[in-house]
């Protein structure tokens, strides 16, 4: 044998031995698994939530159980530090929205979602602004012509953290009226569903938060929907709501929700979980949904979600640092 055989036979022998390291088996949940939500029952993160939970179960999507967790405080950061504390355990997803990321740039969260493992970006939703069926504010315009005349009679109720989208939104409102940010009164609630509790109870006097959260309460006559931060007008329920630019304010925001996992998951973990939530967005239930709920169709992959929220990190960052709500 010369030396070129013996060369050959050297890197083929060492190509089988290093095969079984480098290749990956494939992996699967073997026990059930733990859906997290950083906010109590009735908001936006939990409504998504539980509508993967029921989809991917009736549809036999994963061959175990799945059990919803809310793990609201701290402005999701006790749902974050628990996800945190389960590394490269696959048995534990997060939704989340941009929270995730405000929280960080504000100072208000230690964890970022470059300290996860991001799976999916499945839609974003609008944010809208709502007050009581009876108040007598019923437009945008009456909204901001109520904060120039008296901003301390205007108590806003939003959800999950200060510094987030909606907090945003309801800041630049005010900068619309002329009123700072530290002159707005905002009060933070642990979900969506507590701040339109605390509307429809009258401690305050208007509520923003995602455009899914309104619909019933629309359809009750309960609650009337007076502007929307969204380019367009929305459809179904809310068709005839006007946008804030139609109200001469340049406001577009929007509401994405995230499924990350803990930190360290392998390759293989996150292509599993790619695979579930690729077949469950395809899925007619899940359609239905989208267009039930006014969700936005901008479903995105584990590569995908990553570039995204880089770059919505960087947009945010500069969004907050103008309005002097970014971290010093």
């Amino acid at each position: 044998m010369n030396r070129l055989q013996n060369k050959l036979l050297l890197a083929l022998a060492c190509a089988l031995l290093a095969a079984p390291a480098s290749a990956q088996p494939a992996w699967k949940p073997d026990k059930s698994v733990e859906l997290i939500v950083g906010t109590s029952p009735g908001g936006g993160q939990d409504r998504t939530a539980r509508t993967m939970q029921r989809i991917l179960q009736e549809r036999k999507l994963v061959d175990v159980a799945i059990a919803v967790t809310n793990r609201a405080g701290g402005g999701g950061a006790v749902a974050l530090a628990y996800s945190h504390q389960h590394p490269g355990d696959g048995h534990f997803l997060q939704i989340a929205s941009p929270t995730l990321i405000t929280n960080h740039i504000s100072g208000k969260g230690q964890h970022n979602w470059s300290d996860f493992s991001p799976i999916s970006i499945l839609f974003s939703e609008a944010i809208v602004f709502a007050v009581k069926a009876d108040s007598p504010i019923r437009t945008g315009a009456d909204l901001i012509a109520q904060l120039k005349k008296d901003s301390g009679s205007v108590a806003i109720s939003t959800s999950t953290a200060a510094g987030n989208q909606y907090h945003i939104a309801s800041v630049l409102v005010g900068r619309a009226a002329g009123v700072p940010a530290n002159r707005l009164k905002v009060v933070i609630f642990n979900s969506g569903g507590d701040a339109i509790t605390a509307l429809l109870g009258g401690h305050v006097q208007v509520t923003t938060a995602s455009a899914s959260n309104f619909i019933g309460h629309v359809k009750a006559g309960t609650l009337r929907v007076i502007a929307v931060s969204a380019p367009q007008r929305l459809a179904g329920a809310l068709a005839s709501v006007p946008t804030w630019r139609e109200f001469g304010v340049d406001l577009t925001l929007d509401q994405w929700r995230l499924v990350f996992a803990p930190p360290g998951l392998s390759a293989a973990q996150v292509a599993y979980w790619d695979g579930v939530l690729n077949r469950l967005v395809k899925t007619d239930d899940w359609k239905k949904e989208l267009q039930s709920n006014l969700w936005d169709d901008i479903y995105k992959g584990p590569a995908d979600t990553r570039k995204f929220l880089a770059a919505e990190y960087s947009e945010t960052k500069a969004i907050l640092t103008e309005i002097g709500l970014a971290a010093k």
